[in-house]
């Protein structure tokens, strides 16, 4: 129901999670709005491993049969923008 009192709770790409009690002021599906959280917000960090911000370019590659061969065919490119133990994140513009 509109102007009803709900808890959100988010993460953020930093890792840091966000709880905060706010009211909701739209649900018209897929966009539903929330008031903005009163106060100040402290986030409470929930990933395992530290991210390390980095920038690398690396080739994405897709194994494919010419002549009877299996080779890697370029099919992309993706910067490696952050990492840790647990893995990396990647941005591309490919599908």
């Amino acid at each position: 129901m509109l102007d009803s009192i709900c808890t959100v709770q988010c993460i953020s790409d930093e890792g840091l999670a966000y709880k905060f009690i706010c009211r909701l002021l739209s649900n018209k599906v897929p966009h539903i709005g929330f008031s903005y959280a009163s106060g100040e917000l402290h986030g409470v960090n929930v990933r395992k491993h530290p991210r390390i911000s980095v920038l690398f370019w690396a080739p994405i590659l897709e194994p494919v049969k010419e002549d009877g061969k299996a080779i890697l065919k370029l099919v992309g490119e993706v910067s490696i923008v952050d990492m840790s133990e647990g893995g990396c994140r990647i941005m591309t513009n490919n599908k």
